[in-house]
């Protein structure tokens, strides 16, 4: 029982976990670029949380380390398709400029 409980938890957490973007609350950032730092893959969380843009680099595992290691909790999973479609209307993420 508990071994199918673990499978289906393991499981949905890879369905949550693939269809999800790391996404910001830039206005909380204070620039400490930990969320760089612990990123297994090298990327830059820390830019794109200043420019307000989600993780959807290709490369990102969606592992959740800057998730985790963020010391203000500003950093969290968004659906995809919840993002794309606010992508299509706010471009850059910056209002439609």
């Amino acid at each position: 029982m508990s071994n199918s409980i673990w499978l289906h938890s393991d499981v949905s957490r890879q369905q949550t976990l693939a269809g999800a973007w790391v996404t910001p609350e830039p206005s909380r950032c204070v620039q400490c670029s930990i969320c760089s730092f612990h990123c297994p893959m090298g990327i830059d969380v820390r830019r794109l949380v200043c420019m307000g843009e989600p993780v959807t680099d290709s490369h990102s595992l969606t592992c959740g380390e800057c998730i985790e290691r963020c010391p203000r909790g500003l950093l969290r999973f968004e659906a995809i398709t919840q993002l794309q479609d606010c992508i299509r209307c706010h471009p850059g993420g910056r209002g439609g400029d």
